[in-house]
């Protein structure tokens, strides 16, 4: 059995991940090593099992978002709740227990509950339309917070004073308290007398005690010495972890900017007890040999404890763009410096006046991108050193005057767009015919869905997807971009010849290959 130890934690508590109110949903580009792995694994008919140490009463919707709702899991909440129920039920707000006489206002965010003119409750809605959560209110002063569960019952209850949060209580199905927590009282965990599991202490100092006495139990009743821990690298949970399953062999997994690496003493631990660690980038996998090698781990040792594999397959998706007129360049500007950006716009707006093909999506994946600053930068850039006929589109001329600044509000052959899922980066892969991602450390989702849609890339440092002038070009400086861009845009020859290697080089990324390679190095142990 493979068990999956995701980092699923985005609150102020510690142990918590629930989801929040839809509109304060702020969309990011995010990707998760442990959703990948798991597809994977599933794909190859691998026994899987999700162990989920944190609190979301919404669970179920975040699985199905991901493709995941048939993948079992055990949840620590669920166990200290007792709750066995795993299907969704929906929850009509309506036919709770209101008092006599309350009636319902709509805004467009929430729902209000009032009576006798007075607001008693605000309802609160998920991003799918579930009911979130109801703030109970008395004299216009917060004196409860429902929070309801996916499943279609109240998941547990904030109790506050002035405002203040005094504790939490986490409910079972029949809506009685398991465990309080308190907010700055201690001991912080408490247990009913009366609840309906046999716990170790009827009081805890923090959470981390009692979700260890939980796994133990865990471990009784299903987990063997011959079963894999794959773990999710996170400070919260990697010391949890390491203490709870100190007989399972465990797969550290190093993805992203999720771990700082400045907790020493944590990394060290990690790489003394990790069967295999799992390197997202070839920046963590150089970190990882080498502190291994400074721990006097032999070469031997670290060649076969190591290995940078991606959490992305690829699937082939060949895109359009060679069956359009327009040459669309995808430049993704995020992490680029001022000056850096600059150079590179201003080559492709030269490249732009003499292509009338040539077309730029300029791209990035953080919400807070200052697109607007960067769409006036081009525009002055144009204004003042090309030909502004040519990059403005002409709107009409009924009043001249009236149309004159508009005339240079939009620009012709250049979009600016903030993609914050995986399935806009693809559909605007589809008629892409060039990636351009300077950075250094390319996008590695990006590089994926480029070699499975056959586009060649343009980058600056090297990597596993792209070979120079093969399916795409590495170039040292912003001066070498002009060449890359003829070598690909000039004619299809050495377009299609990317085309057809990239077909060849993505048989080297499929989910398959990925779990021959998973497969061959946990052989070894």
């Amino acid at each position: 059995m493979f068990y999956f130890i995701p980092s699923w934690y985005n609150s102020d508590q510690k142990w918590h991940n629930e989801a929040p109110i839809w509109y304060r949903v702020l969309e990011n580009m995010t990707f998760d090593d442990t959703v990948s792995q798991v597809r994977m694994f599933q794909n190859a008919d691998e026994e899987v099992r999700l162990l989920l140490f944190s609190y979301n009463p919404q669970l179920r919707y975040m699985l199905h978002e991901e493709n995941m709702l048939a993948v079992s899991y055990w949840s620590f909440f669920d166990d200290i709740q007792n709750i066995q129920q795993k299907e969704i039920k929906l929850i009509n707000f309506k036919e709770l227990n209101w008092p006599k006489g309350t009636y319902f206002v709509y805004t467009p965010f929430l729902v209000l509950a009032k009576h006798g003119g007075e607001i008693i409750a605000r309802i609160q809605f998920a991003e799918n339309g579930n009911l979130l959560l109801i703030e109970l209110l008395i004299d216009g002063v917060l004196d409860k917070i429902m929070i309801f569960d996916d499943r279609g019952f109240v998941s547990s209850i904030k109790y506050f004073k002035q405002n203040r949060l005094i504790y939490q209580d986490y409910l079972n199905q029949n809506g009685v308290w398991q465990i309080r927590e308190y907010a700055s009282k201690f001991p912080r965990i408490v247990v009913n007398p009366m609840s309906d599991k046999v716990f170790n202490f009827t009081e805890y100092d923090d959470w981390d005690t009692l979700i260890r006495e939980r796994i133990l139990v865990l471990k009784k009743l299903e987990v063997t010495p011959d079963d894999y821990i794959i773990v999710a690298v996170n400070d919260i949970h990697n010391n949890l972890v390491r203490k709870s399953f100190p007989d399972q062999k465990k797969i550290f997994s190093f993805f992203g900017e999720r771990y700082s690496f400045d907790n020493r003493l944590d990394f060290n631990e990690l790489l003394d007890e990790g069967e295999l660690f799992i390197a997202e980038s070839e920046k963590i996998e150089r970190l990882l040999i080498t502190s291994l090698q400074e721990k006097n781990y032999s070469s031997n040792y670290v060649e076969n404890h190591i290995s940078r594999i991606p959490p992305f397959d690829t699937r082939l998706r060949l895109g359009q763009s060679q069956n359009i007129e327009e040459l669309i360049a995808y430049l993704l500007v995020d992490d680029l410096s001022q000056t850096y950006l600059s150079e590179v716009l201003d080559q492709l707006l030269a490249k732009m006046e003499v292509n009338p093909s040539l077309e730029l999506k300029i791209v990035s994946y953080k919400n807070d991108y200052d697109m607007t600053s960067l769409k006036e930068q081009v525009k002055d850039k144009i204004l003042s050193s090309k030909n502004p006929d040519y990059f403005f589109t002409s709107l009409s001329l009924e009043d001249e005057n009236h149309f004159k600044e508009e005339q240079k509000t939009k620009i012709r052959g250049i979009s600016f767009d903030i993609y914050t899922n995986e399935n806009q980066i693809i559909d605007a892969l589809d008629t892409a015919r060039l990636v351009i991602d300077l950075r250094d450390d390319p996008d590695l989702y990006t590089q994926i869905a480029a070699l499975s849609s056959g586009i060649p890339q343009i980058n600056k440092v090297h990597t596993n997807y792209v070979e120079h002038q093969k399916n795409g070009w590495i170039i040292s400086d912003s001066t070498e971009l002009n060449n890359a861009i003829d070598y690909y845009f000039d004619g299809l020859m050495n377009w299609n010849k990317s085309l057809v290697y990239s077909v060849k080089k993505m048989g080297d990324y499929t989910s398959g290959k990925i779990l021959q390679r998973w497969r061959k190095l946990l052989e070894k142990e």
